[in-house]
């Protein structure tokens, strides 16, 4: 979805990251998205909406489609 809307996602600024390193840029942007996944987005409610609602489900839940819609 950051993608679609053009946001600027830090992993995929470097292709020579390690597995490793990606994985660090990610967690840190997962623990304070407001900071470092949305720039551009950071006044679309939706965008936070549904990313705060895929990250509240656990492994075995299944997203609400119509919410996300």
């Amino acid at each position: 979805m950051l993608d679609f809307l053009e946001e600027k996602l830090e992993w995929r600024e470097n292709k020579d990251y390690t597995m490793d390193e990606v994985k660090a840029i990610k967690t840190k942007c997962l623990e304070n998205p407001e900071s470092y996944l949305w720039i551009k987005t950071k006044y679309i409610e939706e965008v936070k909406n549904i990313f705060y609602h895929l990250k509240d489900l656990n492994y075995s839940q299944k997203p609400n489609y119509q919410y996300i819609k």
